[in-house]
């Protein structure tokens, strides 16, 4: 039969050819549908967005994909498809940044198109239609792979002489992947600043007080977390931002009864230590927190542990150095303050209990909270930002405070992070992460990295768990390593 490197180039020639057929569908549909409906009904812009320039692009790449895949070994420059072409890629992403906006304009002109006279099934095949691009944007770096693969393997059944012959062959295909990888990054990256812009307008509009928005900077990631709040674990919402990490509890999330009545009677605070000042660190020896353990560092959290690619049937995944400022405003300390300036007692709360009487029913600390479900946000909406629950901020540490991060895996198969901060004060702060999925960890430990100039360390004391790192800030190495980072 055709060796192995031909049969996967026809097939990547195969699947191209049915990809650009798919894009002439969806644009015939859309200028069918566009001819029959009023503009004022359905808003073809935000469905379609710039498909007809990506089939415009397609066209092009498509020829030179066939053109190489039908060469002999020698003349298959994979490398050279892009060429000229790379800047075009840009229209992917526009495309997947605006997937939510045209999600929500196909949901709302789902009931129209369904009338139309058309081969296509509005509710089953537009959708499967729309996602191609994003799907076909992630395959590209897997088929090339495959193909270099099997390439290296047809080489090295050759003679010396023929294999540098065929050294350009495979240095292109390297080239094909190399430019797939780059334009997927592109356009995920691209897709996450443009969720992120949304999310930040959402996290004003949710604030219970604006004098938090002060000095944050740009929006680098968020999402719910499971964080400590004194013995106990409460979900909570967290926000990366360049300068600050903030995190926060929305005003519906109440836990169980008796959580309430603690949380009532106590105070609440994320740090799960005392605050210490750095001379009583050095004297008791300890360079690192008490909850941190000493591992091999974990080499996907670094930088340079290579590209990572999204689930191609899921489509793409849209998965400092600065001096610290003191934190000189109430808002900005962490909240070690009852709920209620008068606390119930622990024998008044007894008493209560054994009457029969809900002793949060009357309690005025609690006459804010509402029960009402935590909406997880995507977009920006105006019906959805109305019903999101307000925010009220329970801890703010500056980036440039945090010292170390440290990623470990739970009994459950979920990861932790434990972020340490050593602010200027001389206190320590810790917040701590849990049940956290690899993805999420993986995304939180790369945004920290971009936040913070953090350097994977490797202990000389190792343990029995493979998914632990130790990321450390080099301005605050001798502190917490007793040793300066080269």
């Amino acid at each position: 039969g055709a060796p192995r490197y031909a049969v996967l180039a026809a097939e990547l020639s195969r699947t191209e050819v049915a990809y650009v057929q798919d894009l002439e569908r969806l644009v015939e549909y859309a200028d069918s549908a566009s001819a029959q409906i009023d503009d004022s009904e359905v808003d073809f812009d935000a469905i379609f967005g710039n498909i007809r320039a990506i089939l415009a692009l397609h066209r092009t790449f498509s020829k030179r994909i066939q053109y190489l895949a039908a060469m002999p070994l020698s003349l298959q420059l994979f490398g050279a498809a892009y060429d000229g072409l790379l800047p075009m890629f840009d229209v992917y992403s526009r495309f997947c940044a605006s997937r939510e906006c045209s999600q929500r304009a196909f949901a709302r002109a789902v009931p129209v198109l369904k009338l139309l006279d058309s081969e296509l099934d509005a509710e089953f095949d537009i959708p499967s239609l729309l996602i191609r691009p994003v799907q076909r944007l992630a395959q590209y770096p897997l088929l090339f792979q495959s193909i270099v693969d099997a390439m290296c393997e047809q080489c090295a059944t050759m003679a010396p002489a023929d294999q540098a012959e065929h050294v350009h062959v495979v240095k292109a295909a390297y080239a094909a992947v190399d430019h797939s990888k780059h334009l997927l990054t592109r356009a995920n990256e691209t897709t996450r600043e443009a969720v992120n812009e949304t999310q930040q307008a959402q996290f004003a509009a949710r604030l219970a007080d604006a004098a938090d928005l002060q000095g944050l900077g740009r929006l680098l990631t968020s999402g719910p977390v499971s964080a400590q709040a004194g013995r106990e674990f409460e979900d909570m919402e967290a926000y990366l931002f360049e300068s600050t990490l903030v995190v926060c509890s929305a005003s519906s999330t109440q836990g169980s009864r008796a959580a309430r009545i603690r949380r009532t009677i106590s105070s609440l605070h994320v740090t799960i230590k005392s605050p210490r000042r750095r001379d009583e660190r050095r004297r008791s020896g300890s360079s690192v927190a008490s909850s941190t353990l000493h591992s091999p560092v974990l080499g996907g959290c670094s930088p340079e542990s290579g590209f990572q690619l999204p689930n191609i049937d899921a489509g793409c995944a849209l998965s400092l150095n600065s001096q610290a400022n003191p934190l000189s405003s109430p808002a900005n300390t962490p909240l070690n303050s009852p709920l209620s300036n008068t606390p119930l007692s622990c024998s008044t709360v007894n008493n209560l209990l054994a009457s029969g009487t809900n002793p949060l029913a009357s309690h005025s600390s609690l006459s804010t909270l509402r029960e009402r479900p935590l909406v997880k946000f995507a977009t920006l909406d105006t019906e959805t930002d109305a019903a999101l629950a307000r925010l009220t901020v329970r801890e703010r540490v500056p980036t440039s405070a945090i010292s170390q991060v440290s990623q470990l895996s739970e009994v459950d198969g979920s990861l932790r992070l434990n972020i340490q901060a050593m602010l200027n004060d001389g206190s320590d702060a810790m917040l701590v992460f849990r049940r956290l999925s690899r993805e999420a960890a993986g995304v939180w430990t790369r945004m920290l990295q971009r936040a913070v100039p953090l350097v994977p360390v490797e202990e000389s004391v190792a343990r029995a768990n493979d998914n632990y790192c130790l990321l450390v800030n080099p301005r605050f190495a001798p502190l917490v390593l007793g040793r300066k980072i080269q």
